[in-house]
């Protein structure tokens, strides 16, 4: 299991109190607790974008990059999960509550979005663990 797996150990504190907050969060099986926790692997998620440098956009370029490790079209791919992910976070009330923002109705979709993020997340926690 991905949760049990993932080495929260990069030089960067401040993701390192995100993942385990949510890690932590998402056990608890009341709804709001878990709300929490999908809020901080999102914040998580905008940190890690910006592991290598200020600007957002070019460092999860090169993130993405680093974990394709040259695989054919795999950086497409995550490319392609990257803006689908960030999407999400701007569309769902995850980190954002505005009127026009879609509401989550349940756990299980709390759940979904938890694992899909989480599973993205550590996939690059190797590289960025490994980062000197």
């Amino acid at each position: 299991m991905v949760l049990q797996n993932l080495n929260v150990k990069s030089k960067d504190n401040i993701l390192n109190e995100l993942l385990n907050l949510a890690i932590e969060y998402i056990r608890k099986p009341k709804e709001f607790d878990r709300q929490i926790a999908l809020e901080k692997i999102w914040d998580a998620f905008e940190r890690i974008k910006t592991f290598y440098d200020k600007n957002k956009k070019t460092s999860a370029q090169t993130l993405v990059t680093k974990i394709s490790e040259g695989t054919t079209d795999f950086d497409s791919l995550l490319e392609t999960e990257f803006i689908t992910l960030t999407n999400i976070g701007n569309k769902y009330q995850i980190r954002h509550f505005e009127t026009d923002i879609i509401k989550i109705n349940s756990t299980k979709q709390v759940d979904y979005l938890f694992y899909r993020m989480i599973a993205i997340i550590d996939l690059c926690m190797d590289k960025v663990n490994n980062e000197g």
